[in-house]
């Protein structure tokens, strides 16, 4: 297309129009309907060819705009891309109520031009029909390239927007969605403040854990202290309960089981008496099913039942687990930085010259991928940039979980942000309330599964 001037005006003109149907029409109902989103047409016929001109003396292309600023990067802001949103909104709702194809907008940046601040216009062609999708997202692929990356918070929307439009088939409900995106990512924080906050953490931890012991000394001495490593009588008393009740359970479940298969035997003996086939029986079938059922329930309760015990300290072979504490200490002449302290059975104390570091990761059961928790609350969604974890699926919601420290160290709790579909534990859905993640533990995020460990990684202290 050629630029053309007469007087004041400033004319972009196609070379012909073909289509008879846009001559005929759809040129009338866009001329005497002033549309605000399309740029002005005119029709002029010279020498036995139709051509269409486009009136942009008030309005300015995007590449021209973007030639201008050599340096780019200054072209677009988050209120900018808002805007161009609102635009193609309304362009679309235009283009709907006159019964015109949205298929002739060309939504390259040499058609697109602004009018003003936050007004756009947009080019109709008549003889062209473009693949809106692949247009727009080629059209904010170059928008990338225009913002001002030192407006972080440009950056992050934009960068949203390009992803939906990306991973998304376009309709207008996507523009809606893209419109009432908030941006709120976590505060970023800085290194030194990141890394004394976990020193501050670290020294708390500390000073808990030789509370509880200098507790447990004096205890010792007046014959009324709990041994190490083992549980308060309240706790123990919860889980002997619980126990209890799944051997009851499982008790049951077995009776039940066999009662079942004895009457699966029955039938099958009294149908083939009778010389029938007992696969064809409906009734028969039945009992086989039920038998099916309550094997798979005595062997899930079974399961958790033996999962408990060893989550409450106790190895396959019976010995109680090794737990590691951290005690400071300091010395005139050398401080060390930390000090672990770890009692084995025969009460022995080990003293290290560095710190046992226990650190939580994900493991992902699909691929071995280890992702560690290193800052809280970690968040695990399919947004970028607003979650530590982020699973590209859509079955995973936005925001789906959260996994944040507990009360005590070494207490992990994992709590549900209302997904959509849903966060598991061990087969077991998380619903209302955090629950507190174990060792081994195997979390599903909608359908993908993590495993949830605590690796131990000798750090060696350095002195200065």
């Amino acid at each position: 297309m050629k630029i053309e001037k007469e007087g004041l005006r400033t004319y972009r003109v196609a070379a012909s129009v073909q289509n008879e149907y846009f001559l005929a029409v759809e040129y009338q109902t866009i001329r005497y309907n002033h549309l605000d989103t399309l740029l002005p047409m005119l029709i002029r016929e010279q020498d036995g060819t139709v051509k269409l001109l486009y009136d942009i003396s008030e309005a300015r292309s995007l590449a021209e705009l973007s030639q201008e600023n050599s340096s780019h990067g200054n072209n677009f802001s988050k209120e900018d891309c808002r805007c161009l949103l609102k635009s193609i909104q309304q362009l679309l709702k235009e283009l709907e109520e006159l019964m015109l194809s949205p298929v002739h907008i060309d939504f390259s940046p040499e058609c697109i031009y602004r009018t003003g601040e936050d007004e756009f216009r947009w080019m109709y062609c008549p003889d062209e029909e473009y693949d809106m999708g692949r247009e727009i997202q080629q059209f904010f692929s170059w928008m990338l390239s225009e913002i001002n990356y030192g407006d972080s918070e440009t950056v992050r929307y934009i960068y949203h927007v390009y992803w939906l439009m990306r991973n998304r088939s376009f309709s207008e409900k996507l523009i809606r969605e893209c419109l009432d995106y908030e941006d709120d990512a976590p505060e970023i924080t800085s290194y030194e403040s990141f890394f004394a906050q976990e020193i501050a953490r670290e020294n708390s931890a500390a000073e808990v854990s030789t509370d509880e012991r200098k507790t447990d000394r004096s205890s010792d001495g007046q014959g009324q202290a709990v041994g190490k490593g083992e549980k308060k009588p309240a706790e123990q008393w919860d889980g002997r309960q619980k126990s209890k009740l799944f051997l009851a359970m499982e008790i049951v479940l077995i009776i039940a089981m066999a009662l079942a298969g004895v009457t699966t035997v029955m039938m099958g003996v009294y149908l083939f008496g009778q010389g029938q086939l007992p696969f064809r029986n409906r009734y028969w079938i039945g009992t086989i099913i039920i038998v099916v059922l309550l094997a798979e329930g005595v062997f899930q309760i079974h399961r958790r039942r033996n999962g408990k015990k060893d989550r409450h300290g106790e190895k396959p072979d019976g010995r109680k687990r090794i737990y590691d504490t951290m005690e400071p200490s300091w010395n005139s002449s050398n401080p060390p930085l930390s000090r672990d302290v770890a009692e084995t059975e025969e009460g022995t104390v080990r003293l290290d010259a560095g710190r046992l570091r226990r650190q939580a990761v994900l493991k992902s059961e699909e691929s071995g991928e280890l992702f560690p928790l290193q800052s809280f609350p970690f968040y695990i969604g399919n947004e970028k940039g607003l979650n530590q974890l982020t699973i590209y699926d859509e079955t995973v919601s936005r925001k789906h979980a959260v996994i944040d420290r507990g009360a005590i160290p070494g207490m992990y709790l994992l709590k549900d942000l209302q997904s959509t579909n849903g966060t598991w534990v061990n087969h077991i859905r998380v619903e209302g309330d955090a629950v507190e993640l174990r060792e081994g533990d195997v979390v599903q995020f909608a359908v993908h599964a993590y495993r949830f460990e605590i690796s131990e990684d000798f750090v060696s202290v350095m002195q200065h």
